[in-house]
């Protein structure tokens, strides 16, 4: 079984998931997201949960240094 790691900016991700170069389920089994603490409103990290995380059997690791309850930009 090959393993292959991708780091890039979620907007860059999100376009290549809207285009079709990259399909979640297919070449994504697992995310990792960093500064979760930044994801509101139409940030890219609620565009992707929403557009295609949520249907599809993929799994995430959400880290953030924030202290609890940040609200912060």
């Amino acid at each position: 079984m090959l393993h292959c790691a991708m780091v890039s900016t979620l907007q860059a991700l999100l376009d290549a998931l809207h285009h079709g170069y990259i399909l979640m389920g297919v070449n994504i089994d697992l995310i990792i997201f960093d500064e979760v603490h930044h994801a509101v409103g139409h940030d890219p990290y609620n565009r992707m949960m929403r557009e295609f995380y949520r249907k599809l059997p993929a799994r995430d690791l959400s880290l953030t240094g924030a202290r609890e309850g940040y609200r912060g930009g």
